[in-house]
């Protein structure tokens, strides 16, 4: 029947809607963690374009800045 169509149609949707919710929401969830090593790390206008950069791709962290250098990296591994 027509009727049985039109729910059959909606609960495939639904289910497609709940599989796209899920899916960000995973993609949410995964977190991730990158090191890096510098042989050297210390000019001021590379930390405050490394920092600038950072923040805009809404990642955290810190940088220990010297020679050698390291910066950890933290946020949503789509960052």
């Amino acid at each position: 029947t027509v009727e049985g169509e039109a729910a059959s149609s909606d609960d495939g949707e639904r289910k497609k809607t709940a599989k796209k919710k899920n899916a960000t929401i995973k993609e949410e969830l995964l977190h991730m963690r990158q090191w890096i090593w510098f042989i050297g790390f210390y000019t001021r206008k590379i930390i405050k374009a490394f920092v600038r950069c950072a923040g805009e791709k809404g990642l955290t962290g810190f940088l220990m800045p010297g020679k050698p250098g390291v910066a950890c990296l933290e946020g949503p591994e789509s960052s």
